[in-house]
């Protein structure tokens, strides 16, 4: 074979390869078996989300129960079923020698011992808590009950008279007088036992009946402890007191 018959050959067969290589889907002239392409479409692909879940405890619900409060006696402290509304009553006692024994006194709530004229001593006894039906000797009035009473929110005042400027005095008093001046036998009376001025007697009934319903509810007058209460850090332990007041 002549060289330029190799060189045509060649040249066909080098246009063939290029002609093939620029043919996409066409037939190449030097057809070469083809290897079927199996095309495998995968399933889209699954994203697994995990969502951490957040648990969150709320704290536990505190119910607080409030102890109801239970009434107790203004000047006493003494429980009671309900608050005491009636008003007190606060009464002049004598202390006299010859008034001794007096009646009533150890039933009153709170008894006030006053310093008079001659070195002497009377008591201003609250009753309220209790029902007594002999209280005295009842004796007269003194400046000094004006703030007592001017602390018990309209009580009952129970006296023997006064001078005529403490009774003069007395009319400026936040109190409804029940004395043996204005109300008499409806609620005083003379007893056997002793003589006149250490036998004037009166007692809660009558007093309460002469006031017809006036006065106020007291306020209550201490502070107390409940039961099982712990004693204040203030608190010092003693023996007794000690006073010296007046000659009787």
């Amino acid at each position: 074979m002549s060289s330029r018959h190799t060189s045509l050959v060649t040249s066909a067969i080098v246009l063939s390869l290029a002609l093939a290589g620029c043919s996409g889907a066409g037939t190449s002239l030097l057809s070469r078996p083809t290897t079927p392409t199996t095309s495998t479409t995968l399933p889209p692909a699954t994203t697994t989300m995990v969502v951490a879940t957040t648990t969150t405890t709320s704290p536990p619900t505190t119910t607080t129960t409030e102890t109801p409060v239970v009434p107790v006696a203004q000047f006493t402290g003494e429980e009671r079923a309900q608050l005491i509304t009636r008003p007190a009553f606060l009464v002049k006692i004598d202390n006299h020698e010859r008034a001794r024994p007096q009646w009533g006194i150890n039933q009153a709530d709170v008894v006030f011992e006053e310093l008079v004229e001659a070195n002497m001593t009377r008591f201003a006894a609250i009753f309220h808590s209790r029902n007594v039906t002999d209280i005295g000797p009842v004796r007269s009035a003194r400046t000094g009950d004006f703030e007592l009473l001017s602390n018990l929110n309209t009580p009952l005042f129970g006296n023997s008279g006064g001078n005529p400027t403490v009774m003069r005095l007395l009319d400026e008093v936040d109190m409804v007088l029940v004395g043996d001046t204005n109300v008499g036998r409806a609620a005083y009376r003379r007893s056997d036992e002793k003589n006149a001025p250490h036998n004037l007697l009166t007692g809660t009934g009558e007093i309460y009946a002469a006031a017809d319903g006036r006065g106020g509810t007291p306020p209550q007058m201490f502070s107390y402890r409940s039961k099982g209460d712990p004693l204040p850090p203030s608190a010092q332990p003693i023996v007794g007191v000690d006073i010296d007041y007046g000659g009787f």
